[in-house]
């Protein structure tokens, strides 16, 4: 969808003198940072961007000359971010509603991140919306373009940040389950922190896990639903650690997410089909194949053992927080829908899957699934799903 009458102002115009190398064109998977939001935003249908140059303005324009942009010079860079601010809403029109302020050293916001504050835009048309992740706001905002004057002739202390605390007024969070909206870059080892970070970008950290369960699941689904889903991963994950040891090659950062977020949906008709969709909204188009496929699945004994078959596993495993053996969970479902034939022969359907599944591991591994579970169950107190996230997401 286009956004008519938004801007998105992107601030490149400093020194980059921490960093050491010009910032904006440092490249992160096929794109420079610059080009990655200058996509961001267009991406999202935000087509009127502006970039703010002034140190190197004439190599970045050159590097942008190919690009829908605008490029705008800051005379006066040197006397600090704030100034470009200001070249950048000083270029505001009247037909503008509001715009974005985005510095270039926060290059991995999330798409969805953009798309939220567009549609609360569209709700309110007022106000400085900002992206908020847990209680931690960070960027863009998208700042109302009743304020552009306002902000050109501000002055008071701490630039931007200064004149919005004056206007908290106004201010509305709104939340996103993206992490990157706090992560800058500064150094050199934070470039090479967020490279590694690039690496796994199509998969929700940990937290930004937590917070897509806590922005789609009711108050009272919530603490028990962790505590599953906390299981239903950690399991997942064991299964998964012992085929890879065993030559397979299964995507363990895809299994913990799946393992988290497959219950995304709970409380709702179809919740693995809702779930799916709440993820491919989100951007996580593979966690959302695996969370689609946890309740009902179709095993293809000829391809190799799949991360889908391990969440279904798992699943079918965990009971509340508990593990269980498979019988004793399906018959408890047969028990309790005696009187509906349907619904028993899905469930056994169900069963024979789980089994089928069971079997391919226990082949490749040379162990059974229950002395798997046992050894488990064996390790040292304080190993658990919580030490498995830590170890995985590395925070």
């Amino acid at each position: 969808m286009r956004s008519h009458g938004i801007a998105g102002i992107i601030l490149a115009a400093g020194y980059s003198s921490r960093m050491g190398v010009f910032k904006p064109l440092l490249r992160l998977g096929d794109m420079t940072l610059i080009e990655r939001e200058i996509n961001l935003f267009q991406s999202a249908g935000v087509e009127d961007v502006r970039v703010v140059a002034g140190y190197r303005s004439a190599d970045l324009s050159t590097a942008l000359r190919k690009s829908k942009v605008r490029v705008l010079e800051n005379k006066h860079y040197q006397n600090g971010m704030f100034s470009s601010v200001v070249t950048g809403v000083k270029s505001i029109e009247k037909h503008c509603e509001a715009f974005f302020v985005l510095p270039v050293d926060i290059p991995l916001v999330r798409h969805q991140t953009i798309a939220a504050l567009l549609s609360a835009h569209r709700a309110s048309k007022g106000g400085i919306l900002y992206p908020r992740f847990f209680e931690w706001r960070g960027h863009p905002p998208l700042i109302n373009a009743q304020f552009a004057k306002e902000i050109i002739g501000w002055e008071g202390s701490c630039g931007l940040r200064g004149f919005l605390k004056s206007q908290e007024a106004y201010a509305v969070n709104i939340d996103v389950a993206d992490e990157y909206i706090l992560r800058d870059l500064d150094t050199q080892a934070d470039y090479q922190e967020l490279l590694e970070q690039f690496g796994r970008y199509d998969m929700p950290t940990l937290k930004e896990s937590i917070a897509l369960l806590a922005n789609a699941v009711s108050t009272e689904y919530i603490f028990s639903l962790l505590d599953h889903s906390w299981e239903v991963a950690s399991l997942a994950s064991a299964l998964a650690s012992a085929l890879n040891r065993n030559g397979c090659q299964i995507d363990e950062k895809l299994i913990l997410a799946g393992g988290l977020l497959h219950d995304i949906g709970k409380g709702m008709p179809d919740h693995a089909g809702v779930g799916a969709e709440i993820l491919c909204r989100a951007g996580f188009p593979a966690v959302a194949s695996v969370v689609g496929a946890h309740m009902d699945i179709s095993i293809k004994e000829e391809e190799p053992i799949s991360a889908h078959e391990l969440i279904y596993l798992a699943d079918k495993l965990v009971e509340g927080n508990k593990i269980v053996t498979l019988k004793m969970r399906f018959d408890k479902k047969v028990e309790r829908f005696a009187d509906d034939k349907l619904a028993r022969q899905a469930i056994m359907r169900r069963f024979e899957s789980a089994c089928k599944i069971q079997q391919r591991f226990e082949k490749i591994v040379d162990i059974t699934l229950d002395e798997f579970l046992r050894e488990r169950a064996s390790l040292p107190y304080g190993y658990n799903h919580k030490d498995l996230f830590v170890k995985a997401w590395g925070n």
